[in-house]
């Protein structure tokens, strides 16, 4: 509407200015005709040109003012009285026809007629002097007559037209609005399907998450530091979002392949140029569209892909989004390489201007970097180590943080809590690790879920398990989180290297889980143990921080429900003194609780319930108990693995199985512990049983990383239970 009003007022102001300019010449001819005097024409000009040059002023100040018409129809009818009342012919009353066709251009009904009264009324008093002058009269009235009758006919008959006009220009207006309605929300659908197409690009290739809409900004910014118009620019910002759309061709072994690709996956990878410029190529309502698609991976030199185009035989939109798709790759983290630094990429893009890129491209966008109008693209960066935002570029960056953000395929997935499974979740970590990454992992365990599982259900066991996954979720930006088993998970913290940070990160979980269970009442006694370690860079493979982890948690464990631990803050000789201890400990709550309803609440359920057994065995026989704790310890904590490890209690198992008796029982305890429990044994046999399964152990197993201590003590608490009860 402001550009419309604009053109009427330039119309009008033009019209207008002729008007004024061909009176001007006439006056002056007739004056040096001696037909007007001086003072005729300075009146003249006094009435017209000043009239005329204010309106020009306010029009310059705003050419599009809604009251510019006002002003102008004022100061022509100044002009217009003066000639009406002054002229030397009966046609003077026609000067307002122009100004009056001009007046339908805004088709404003009221304007003409209060313009068309304003002509009648100057035109009366026009007639009006001339018969009281004596200079008009019945007889020759014929003139004047016509003169009214035109004047009424024609403001009439452009009254009625412009009311038809204003009634077709608002329905035209109405639908215009509707139409462009129907074109935003046709756009909004368009930016929709597109970014659900991007969505779909991103969580195929798991190290890229984002990439699509980051090029897009890049490329955008760049093309208006290149000159181009605000339509060309979001032109190009909807082209590179699907710049990458071929990647939906590419095997996802492929893509999410952690590592450098060998040259057969290389090939193939480059084909997405040529599958995305197939899937766009038919789409006609976006110029270039399969363009940026096809040849962003062409070279200034001729030596890109797919087609090997040189120089300006590379479309320019390609050339724009080739050198943002560069910069992105450059500034984000990969799994075989770190990002590169502010002070790197300029000099690569300065080093390859003229081979990689476009020269004047590449020192539009150096110009760019140089004004820091990127750095408000990417915002969301994470400082892992205290928790608080950090300066752009300096935070552990977009592998780390992508690679918990589970844009999984359903093959990478946990089916009940949706985090990654544990075959895609180690080697994830495993490949952040050997290419350098640190941080700190938390091995997590679900406290007696087992017993959960079995006294209320399956469903509340579900629930408590998605509950601590979306804990880890929502907590947790930076870091690799998947389902190690049916009761743990596994949870790196990229970056998390500092003591004190490990500290206050395992307890923010612990509070994060304290507030979701306050949300679920049926989950509120439950808790988790979290043992944690270090890991610097090239310090320990996935297996040895995973076998550290797992003996912090084992620590924690001891402490009950809850508890966690790290593994640098346990002493050396912890696992030998905790091994000495545990035995006493079981048995001193044993004694103190008794029953199976209460042994449950530490974490036993199996262990509780062959206790029960035992119990009533005892108290029908009258027979003493004697129970045994193997621990499997690590010989050599740098090299042994979580594996070896459970391979290792698998042969304790069999060496205690065929040392015992039909009447002896026998289950594993915990990761690292199994319990034997003897029946009316003397002293001298128990020491030859220990000794038969200790020799039977050595000689199955050939790994020299793991040894076996034990504990032994007498088991007769349900001997002093039932003389308690007698004596009662």
């Amino acid at each position: 509407m402001a550009a419309e009003t604009k053109r009427i007022n330039r119309s009008l102001m033009i019209g207008w200015s002729i008007i004024v300019s061909v009176l001007f010449v006439s006056y002056i001819g007739e004056y040096l005709k001696g037909t007007r005097t001086s003072e005729y024409v300075r009146v003249f000009l006094l009435c017209t040109i000043l009239p005329n040059l204010y309106c020009h002023i306010l029009y310059h100040k705003d050419p599009r003012s809604e009251t510019l018409r006002y002003h102008i129809v004022v100061s022509y009818f100044i002009m217009y009285t003066f000639s009406v009342l002054t002229g030397s012919t009966y046609m003077v009353f026609s000067y307002v026809l122009p100004l009056l066709s001009l007046l339908l251009l805004y088709h404003q009904p009221r304007l003409i007629f209060w313009t068309g009264v304003a002509a009648v009324v100057i035109n009366f008093y026009s007639i009006a002097r001339k018969i009281l002058s004596g200079a008009l009269d019945l007889e020759s009235s014929k003139d004047v007559e016509i003169q009214m009758a035109l004047i009424l006919l024609c403001f009439g008959g452009c009254y009625a037209a412009t009311v038809i006009y204003d009634r077709i220009h608002r329905q035209n207006l109405e639908f215009m609005q509707k139409l462009e309605e129907k074109n935003i929300q046709t756009r909004q659908m368009t930016l929709q399907t597109i970014m659900t197409i991007v969505n779909t690009i991103d969580v195929k290739d798991e190290y890229t998450k984002g990439h699509s809409q980051r090029v897009s900004e890049y490329a955008a910014a760049l093309a208006g530091e290149l000159g181009m118009g605000k339509e060309d620019v979001e032109r190009i910002r909807y082209i590179a979002l699907l710049h990458d759309i071929g990647k939906i061709g590419v095997p996802d072994a492929i893509l999410n392949k952690p590592g450098r690709l060998n040259g057969t996956e290389f090939a193939l990878m480059k084909q997405h140029t040529v599958v995305g410029g197939n899937i766009l190529k038919d789409i006609n309502s976006m110029e270039d569209l399969a363009v940026g698609a096809k040849y962003h991976h062409e070279r200034y030199d001729g030596n890109g892909y797919p087609e090997g185009l040189a120089g300006e035989e590379i479309p320019y939109v390609a050339r724009i989004i080739g050198i943002a798709d560069a910069y992105d790759a450059m500034t984000s983290h990969r799994v075989y390489r770190k990002r590169l630094s502010d002070e790197e990429v300029q000099e690569e893009i300065k080093r390859c201007s003229g081979t990689q890129f476009d020269p004047n491209i590449a020192e539009a966008f150096l110009r760019l970097l140089k004004s820091n109008k990127l750095k408000n693209i990417v915002t969301d960066t994470y400082d892992a180590q205290d928790g608080t935002e950090e300066p752009e570029g300096e935070a552990l960056q977009r592998f780390l943080k992508d690679a918990g953000s589970y844009a999984a395929s359903d093959g990478q997935k946990d089916d009940l809590t949706g985090v990654h499974n544990r075959d895609f979740g180690e080697k994830l970590l495993n490949s952040y690790l050997m290419e350098g990454g640190e941080g700190c992992l938390l091995s997590i365990d679900l406290d007696a879920l087992r017993t959960v599982n079995s006294l209320c259900g399956f469903l509340q066991g579900d629930l408590y398990l998605n509950m601590v996954a979306n804990t880890l979720e929502q907590i947790y930006r930076n870091k690799i989180l998947y389902r190690s088993s049916g009761d743990e998970f596994i949870c790196f913290l990229c970056g998390v290297t500092k003591k004190d940070a490990v500290n206050r990160e395992m307890e923010r979980f612990i509070r994060g889980l304290e507030q979701a269970k306050a949300e679920e009442p049926e989950l509120e006694t439950m808790s988790v143990s979290v043992g944690a370690v270090i890991v610097r860079a090239g310090e320990y493979t996935r297996e040895q921080a995973m076998s550290r982890a797992e003996r912090a948690l084992y620590f924690a464990k001891q402490k009950g429900g809850g508890g966690i631990c790290l593994y640098q803050d346990l002493d050396a000789d912890f696992q030998p003194d905790l091994a000495h201890s545990d035995l006493k400990t079981l048995i001193r709550t044993i004694q103190k609780q008794g029953s199976y309803s209460k042994v449950y609440e530490l974490n036993y359920p199996e262990f509780a319930r062959m206790l029960n057994y035992l119990k009533s065995l005892a108290e029908r026989n009258d027979q003493p108990m004697q129970i045994i704790m193997f621990t499997v310890l690590a010989v050599d904590e740098e090299s042994a693995t979580v594996e070896e490890k459970m391979e290792t209690m698998k042969i304790l198992e069999g060496a205690v199985m065929t040392s015992l008796r039909r009447v002896d029982v026998t289950m594993q305890f915990s990761s690292s512990q199994r319990i034997v429990i003897l029946m009316n044994m003397s002293r001298d046999n128990i020491e030859l049983i220990t000794k038969r399964i200790i020799s039977a152990f050595y000689k199955r197993s050939d790994n020299k990383k793991f040894s076996v201590s034990y504990e032994a003590a007498d088991l007769n608490v349900f001997k002093d239970d039932r003389a308690a009860s007698e004596e009662g």
